[in-house]
């Protein structure tokens, strides 16, 4: 750590296990600074009693009561594996009775198609039974508002990143 000016942590469990290692060594011109991460919970919170997400829900998953939905956020480039969660989708979906399994969505908030990514709808029409399998794109960029509504359509987030900077 002594070539470090600061160490940023993004959880207090990490700045915690630093300053227990650097405690018989402190150096008084360094820190380790806990920088929280995640959502803003004045932008991204439980959307309660509001005709605005139900219109939204409608128009983003259609009519169709699903009973699970995965959301998939992330840009369409090779390194955020879009095509292996679509592989995963396929594979746990299998595991499931045919039944419950078409009342899963997998709801991709992404290109469909990228010069640096793939050809998605390929993907899952290469790897996907459209009726047990069930995968769905936004259409639209989102301000925070509706972002917030998205996330609340779905009951999980699926992120398959590798090769991140940070």
């Amino acid at each position: 750590y002594s070539s470090d000016d600061m160490l940023l942590c993004i959880s207090k469990q990490t700045k915690n296990l630093v300053e227990n290692v650097l405690k018989d060594n402190p150096k008084p011109d360094w820190a380790v600074k806990y920088v929280p991460h995640g959502i803003e919970p004045t932008k991204f919170y439980p959307v309660i009693n509001d005709f605005g997400f139900e219109v939204f829900k409608e128009k983003t998953l259609g009519k169709e009561d699903y009973n699970f939905v995965v959301l998939h956020n992330s840009r369409n480039i090779r390194r955020k594996n879009t095509s292996d969660i679509i592989l995963s989708w396929r594979t746990f979906l299998d595991q499931l009775p045919k039944e419950k399994a078409k009342k899963c969505l997998l709801l991709l908030h992404t290109d469909k198609v990228c010069e640096h990514g793939t050809h998605l709808p390929n993907v899952i029409k290469a790897l996907c039974d459209p009726e047990i399998h069930k995968v769905k794109f936004t259409e639209s960029k989102f301000d925070d508002k509706h972002m917030n509504y998205l996330y609340n359509c779905s009951d999980a987030h699926m992120f398959f990143t590798d090769n991140e900077g940070w």
